[in-house]
């Protein structure tokens, strides 16, 4: 088992998939999407949450969404942010989230994934 395994929490084995790892089917909501000049329809909103509770508010079209995941459905700046929190969780490393207007995780994120 390697070193950065045992801090997430995890065995270093996978697992068969759970319900919670499932992609869910994301709901239409009423609004255009929030990519400037775009007026595709159906639009998803956002569904991330800052530690207040805030949500992020905004909406996107398919090909603006960042992505359709178990733990719901993202714009592309909190996809990461998510994913990050997703994978931290239950851990010794675990963050809190960090608020909507905080672009900070997510250019850390950015770079790192980047850098990698």
């Amino acid at each position: 088992m390697d070193f950065f395994r045992r801090i997430r929490g995890g065995s270093g084995r996978k697992s068969a998939p759970e319900d919670a790892d499932r992609i869910a089917t994301p709901t239409p909501v009423p609004g255009n999407c929030s990519s400037f000049g775009c007026l595709q329809t159906p639009v998803f909103g956002c569904d991330y949450l800052d530690a207040t509770g805030r949500p992020c508010g905004t909406k996107w079209c398919r090909e603006h969404l960042g992505s359709v995941t178990a733990q719901g459905t993202f714009c592309r700046r909190h996809d990461l942010v998510a994913q990050s929190l997703a994978q931290s969780s239950g851990s010794v490393i675990e963050n809190q989230r960090p608020s909507r207007e905080d672009r900070r995780f997510s250019l850390v994120v950015l770079l790192f994934l980047e850098l990698n």
